[in-house]
């Protein structure tokens, strides 16, 4: 199928088996490159402070549910979340995403 110009193709994270798998740095990773602290992501994502720092600790492994919260909150902020399986490398990206489609954040005092 031929996409004309103009058409619009909306992009969504491949989530593949191996890549349900959220390594506590990861997480610590994506939240840094948006600045984000623990409570700044358990609002957006709809979780509570706690589990994200269970999660960073590695105190327990989260559920599937919780995974895909955070892999669609950091999606629609541009964070991509990868991995591979031969050598057990994780690590986060940033995607530039077009300032009209940009989900605005709440700015927080210091």
């Amino acid at each position: 199928m031929a996409i004309a110009q103009g058409d619009h193709v909306e992009m969504k994270p491949a989530l593949s088996l191996y890549r349900r798998v959220l390594a506590p740095a990861q997480l610590r990773a994506a939240r840094s490159l948006l600045d984000w602290t623990r409570h700044d992501l358990a609002q957006i994502a709809g979780l509570s402070p706690e589990t994200i720092k269970n999660i960073e600790h590695g105190t327990f492994t989260p559920t599937e549910a919780t995974v895909q919260k955070i892999f669609e909150t950091f999606a629609k902020h541009g964070v991509d979340f990868i991995s591979t399986n031969s050598t057990n490398a994780y690590g986060v990206i940033l995607i530039a995403i077009p300032p009209q489609e940009a989900p605005v954040v709440e700015a927080r005092s210091c």
